[in-house]
C-alpha cells in the first residue's frame, strides 16, 4: 500500500491533541456543575442530563476526522500493468538568427518575439518530437529531434547572431539542413486501412520563422522539395512594414551603434511577407504573420492536429488502484453517527432509527462532500474540453456556495474559455479579492494572473501590468515559483508595449496641440488679411475722394517689374536649369559598385 498525498498524514498528530482538549473541556464542565450541585443529585435535578454524551460525540467526531485524513492521503493498493503507445509528429523548427532579427520594430525584438512564440507553441505540444535548426548565411542543427521539450526550449533561448559566424540570410540552406535532418531521424506511419496503393503518409512538419529578408534565391527550390517529400511546411513572418535599423551589440549585449553600408548610410532591415508567402505556397503550406497575442499558434496547432501521428515508442507502466473510497465512507458513517447521538437522554426513538431517518434526509439536501465531488467532476470535464458540462457543474456548486472564491475562480475560467471576457474579468477580480481577504495567496495569484492575461488580450496594458505585478507578489507569498516566473515573463513582454502605447498617446497629444497652434496662427493670419484688405479699401476710397476734389486724373505707380527686367530674370533661370540637368546626367552615368549584404 502507498499514499499518493502522504503530506496529509502529518495532520493525524492533531487527533490526540484534539482528544486531550475535549477531555479537558468535559472536566471543566463537570467541575462547574459540581460547584452548583453534588454529583449524586444530578439525576434528580437534571433527569435529561447525560454526562458522557459529549465525550461519545467527540470520539465519533475524531474517528470521522481520522478516516477523512486517510482519504485525503489517497491510499492505493493493488496494481495492474498498462501498455502506453507514445505517438506524435516529428516537428523541426527552422529559426532565422541573422543580424536583421535583432531589429526592434517588434517589441522587444524580432528574435526575442520568436523565442517567446516558440515557447508558447512547444508548451502546447503533447507527445511530439521537436528539433531546432538555426540559420543565417549558413545553418546547423542546434537540437536534434527529441521528446525532451525543455532541452529544446533551453537551446532556443541560447540562439543568437553570434552562434553563426557567416552572417546574411539564406533561407534555402536552412530548409535544406532541416530536410536532411528529417531524413536521418524522422519517423513514418503507414497509410490508413483501405488505402489501395500502400503508400506511406508522412508525419513530418517544418515550421520556418523569419523576417523574409532573403539574400539568396534557393528558398523556393528547397520548399518545392518539401512538397515532393510529403513534408508539411508552415511559415511564420515576424516584423513590421516600416522595418528598422540593424543594431550592433558587444558580447555583454550593450548597444554599440547601428550597422551601416559602405557608403556610411544606416542599414534598414525590411520585413518581406510577400517572399515568405511565396515560399509557403511553393511548399504547399500555410503562412501567418506573428501578432502580439500570438493567436496564430492556435491555428497552427489545429493544422498540426490534423496530421497523422506515428507510434515511435511503447511503455508498460504499473497503475495503482485508488482506495480512498473506503476510508471516506467510514468517515461519512462516523460523522452521521455522531449527529445521531443526543446530548440529552431520550426515550422512544432508538439510535438506529435516528440514523436511518438521518440517512434518508441526507438524500434530499446538499452536503459539503457532494459539492466537493461535483466540483472535481467539473474540473475533470473542463480538462476534457467539455465546457458546457463543466459550466453546469460549477454553477450547481456555486448556487450552494455563492461566496466561495474557488467557485468564482472556476466560473471565471469557464467564462474566459467561452470568450465572455467581461464576466470572466469580474469573476477573477472577485476571486482575487476574496483570496487576499481570506489569506489564500495561491488563489489570489492564479486569479490575478488570469486577469492580467485577459486585460492584455483586450488591450488594457496598464491594467494587465498591475494584475501581473499583484500575481508576482501573491505567488511569492504562496511559494508558487513557476507561476511567479510566468507572471514575470509576461510582465517583461508587456512593459515595452505599455511604454510604446504611452509614447503614442503623448505623440497624439503633441500633434493635437500643434494642430491647435497651427489653426490659431491660421486664424490670426486670416484676421490680419481681413484687416489689411479693409485698410486697402479705406486707402482707395481716400484716394478716390482726393481725385474727385482735384478735378484731374492721377497716375498710379506700379509695383511690378518692367518688361526688360522680367526677360532678364527668365533667361537667368533657364540657364541654371540647363546646368542642373547636365550635372544630373554626369552623376547617373557613373557606375556603382555591387555591395554584399551581411544582415
Amino acid at each position: 500500500m502507498k499514499f499518493l498525498s502522504p503530506q496529509w498524514l502529518w495532520a493525524l498528530w492533531l487527533i490526540p491533541l484534539a482528544y486531550a482538549f475535549f477531555r479537558w473541556d468535559d472536566g471543566r464542565r463537570r467541575r462547574a456543575l459540581a460547584r452548583f450541585a453534588e454529583p449524586a443529585l444530578w439525576d434528580r435535578i437534571l433527569p435529561e442530563y447525560d454526562p458522557e454524551s459529549r465525550m461519545r460525540k467527540a470520539r465519533l467526531w475524531l474517528l470521522a476526522a481520522f478516516f477523512a485524513l486517510l482519504a485525503l492521503a489517497r491510499p492505493q493498493w493493488g496494481k495492474h500493468e498498462e501498455t502506453i503507445h507514445v505517438s506524435g509528429l516529428d516537428i523541426l523548427l527552422v529559426l532565422d538568427v541573422s543580424s536583421s532579427m535583432e531589429v526592434e520594430d517588434v517589441p522587444p525584438s524580432r528574435l526575442k518575439k520568436t523565442k517567446h512564440l516558440v515557447r508558447t507553441l512547444v508548451e502546447k505540444l503533447k507527445g511530439d518530437r521537436v528539433g531546432v535548426v538555426a540559420f543565417a548565411g549558413s545553418s546547423y542543427v542546434a537540437c536534434p529531434l527529441t521528446t525532451d521539450t525543455e532541452y529544446a526550449l533551453e537551446t532556443v533561448q541560447l540562439l543568437g547572431p553570434r552562434m553563426i559566424l557567416n552572417q546574411g540570410t539564406d533561407i534555402g540552406t536552412g530548409l535544406d539542413t532541416a530536410r536532411r535532418s528529417l531524413e536521418r531521424g524522422a519517423e513514418e506511419v503507414l497509410a490508413p486501412a483501405g488505402s489501395s496503393d500502400g503508400r506511406k503518409v508522412s508525419s513530418q512538419a517544418v515550421i520556418l520563422i523569419s523576417d523574409g529578408e532573403d539574400h539568396e534565391a534557393a528558398a523556393l527550390e528547397a520548399a518545392r522539395g518539401f512538397r515532393k517529400a510529403g513534408i508539411k511546411l508552415y511559415v511564420l513572418g515576424v516584423g513590421t512594414e516600416k522595418g528598422g535599423p540593424v543594431p550592433m551589440r558587444d558580447e555583454t549585449g550593450a548597444l554599440r551603434g547601428f550597422k551601416r553600408d559602405p557608403r556610411g548610410q544606416p542599414v534598414v532591415s525590411t520585413f518581406r511577407p510577400d517572399a515568405l508567402m511565396e515560399i509557403a505556397g511553393a511548399g504547399g503550406g500555410r503562412y501567418w504573420n506573428v501578432t502580439t497575442d500570438e493567436a496564430e499558434v492556435d491555428e497552427l496547432l489545429h493544422d498540426l492536429g490534423a496530421l497523422d501521428r506515428t507510434d515511435y515508442a511503447e511503455r508498460r507502466v504499473a497503475v495503482f488502484e485508488d482506495r480512498f473510497q473506503y476510508p471516506l465512507a467510514l468517515a461519512v458513517l462516523f460523522l452521521a453517527w455522531e449527529l445521531c447521538v443526543p446530548l440529552r437522554r431520550r426515550s422512544g426513538v432508538s439510535g438506529a432509527l435516528l440514523l436511518a431517518l438521518l440517512a434518508g434526509g441526507l438524500q434530499g439536501c446538499r452536503s459539503p462532500i457532494g459539492d466537493y465531488l461535483k466540483n472535481e467532476e467539473g474540473i475533470e470535464a473542463f480538462r476534457d474540453g467539455k465546457i458546457d458540462e463543466a459550466k453546469g457543474l460549477f454553477g450547481d456548486v456555486q448556487a450552494g456556495n455563492p461566496d466561495s472564491p474557488e467557485m468564482k475562480y472556476n466560473q471565471g475560467t469557464v467564462q474566459a474559455q467561452e470568450g465572455d471576457a467581461e464576466n470572466a474579468l469580474r469573476s477573477f477580480e472577485e476571486a482575487a479579492k476574496e483570496g487576499q481577504r481570506k489569506q489564500d495567496p495561491g488563489l489570489a495569484a492564479r486569479s490575478l494572473f488570469n486577469q492580467g492575461a485577459l486585460l492584455s488580450k483586450n488591450g488594457d496594458l496598464r491594467g494587465a501590468v498591475q494584475a501581473y505585478a499583484g500575481a508576482i507578489d501573491a505567488s511569492k507569498k504562496a511559494g508558487l515559483t513557476e507561476l511567479e516566473e510566468k507572471a514575470r515573463k509576461n510582465l517583461e513582454l508587456l512593459l515595452p508595449q505599455q511604454q510604446q502605447q504611452q509614447q503614442q498617446q503623448q505623440q497624439q497629444q503633441q500633434n493635437q496641440k500643434q494642430q491647435q497652434q497651427e489653426d490659431k496662427q491660421e486664424q490670426q493670419k486670416q484676421q490680419q488679411s481681413e484687416q489689411d484688405k479693409q485698410k486697402q479699401q479705406e486707402e482707395q476710397q481716400k484716394q478716390q475722394k482726393q481725385y474727385q476734389t482735384s478735378g484731374r486724373k492721377q497716375k498710379f505707380r506700379s509695383l511690378k517689374l518692367s518688361d526688360e527686367d522680367a526677360e532678364r530674370v527668365m533667361a537667368e533661370l533657364k540657364n541654371k536649369e540647363q546646368q542642373l540637368q547636365q550635372r544630373l546626367k554626369k552623376q547617373n552615368g557613373k557606375p556603382q559598385s555591387v555591395q554584399q549584404k551581411d544582415w
